[in-house]
């Protein structure tokens, strides 16, 4: 098996404070925005080992919310302003399947009361020099298609979470597009989350776009320093938001 180069030297620590908005229990680390050029072939010979596809498999969807540096916005529910986005939000309408973004192992499938109803999948052909492995998440989805059994859920307990493997392939529908947890956008849309994870290490977010061929761009909030600054915004594209049914008018509790 190929496995990628250590990422070690090209971190740092998330940048605002994310327990303002969610209590986390581990250390989130990000690829450095300053190793751009290093991610960018990084992320090229991730590429060249298994292959990418957008969690949607058409073309309704468009992005409501970039990652990181691209991705800071005002977070509607808490008010925090230049909010560092891990992941990026592809928006489309309720009910939109969802596809695994390449092919992996079902690690979790649940309600979370941040992330509403989410999964966890693992990519093990994805793995550094030293240890670190691909996952992706789905998040705020309407429902979730895959679980595991109860006799499952007995096994991988006993056999802390190393069996029975069940494996995802990219032509498999694991849930619907949704609203669900806590999120911060006023339209329908799943979070997705690509990051690398090793026992008793930090997580670590990259910018998933290239492997999606997907160009940057920033949001719209991204200089929104105050709620009521944020208010004002969404009341001159009222009409827009309308469009989308009452989800609209949840960024403006």
């Amino acid at each position: 098996m190929k496995k990628l180069p250590s990422f070690r030297d090209h971190i740092e620590e998330r940048p605002d404070d994310y327990t303002e908005v969610v209590q986390r229990k581990i250390q989130h680390m990000i690829a450095s925005p300053r190793d751009h050029e290093w991610w960018s072939l990084f992320l090229s010979q991730m590429k060249e080992i298994v292959i990418f596809d957008t969690p949607l498999q058409n073309d309704s969807w468009s992005i409501s919310s970039h990652f990181g540096y691209y991705g800071r916005r005002f977070h509607p529910i808490e008010g925090v302003p230049l909010y560092f986005h891990t992941g990026i939000d592809f928006q489309a309408p309720v009910r939109t399947p969802i596809f695994p973004v390449t092919d992996g192992i079902l690690e979790y499938s649940g309600y979370g009361l941040h992330n509403g109803n989410y999964i966890l999948i693992s990519h093990p052909d994805v793995v550094t020099e030293d240890g670190y492995r691909l996952t992706s998440s789905y998040m705020h989805l309407r429902s979730y298609d895959v679980s595991f059994t109860s006799y499952q859920k007995m096994l991988r307990e006993i056999s802390l979470n190393t069996y029975p493997a069940v494996p995802m392939y990219r032509d498999t529908k694991i849930g619907e597009l949704g609203s669900s947890g806590m999120h911060t956008s006023v339209y329908p849309h799943v979070h997705i989350q690509l990051d690398f994870r090793k026992e008793g290490s930090p997580i670590v977010a990259f910018n998933p776009i290239e492997l999606f061929d997907i160009p940057h761009q920033e949001n719209t909030t991204a200089t929104i320093m105050s709620r009521k600054d944020f208010q004002h915004f969404y009341q001159n594209h009222e009409n827009e938001l309308k469009a989308f049914g009452p989800l609209w008018k949840k960024g403006l509790k």
